[in-house]
């Protein structure tokens, strides 16, 4: 299909520095091909996933409502 995921390791001591109960980072797509390169621009614009804080560059420490593949305290 020409999409790839790559995932990033979240560090254990975001849990301890924060009082969030889930902590991750922001999801980004590597895209191979044409349709890779689509699936990435749908999947990263406020249109393709309703403005999703995790899916778009965000600040460090930001707090979210929803997270992907998050970290449980």
């Amino acid at each position: 299909m020409g999409l790839s995921i790559r995932l990033t390791k979240c560090p254990p001591a975001s849990l301890t520095k924060t009082d969030a109960d889930c902590v991750g980072g922001v999801t980004k797509h590597i895209a191979k091909g044409v349709l890779g390169h689509v699936v990435n621009i749908a999947q990263s614009s406020k249109f393709g996933v309703g403005g999703v804080a995790f899916r778009r560059d965000s600040k460090e420490g930001e707090y979210v409502d929803t997270l992907a593949f998050g970290a449980y305290k």
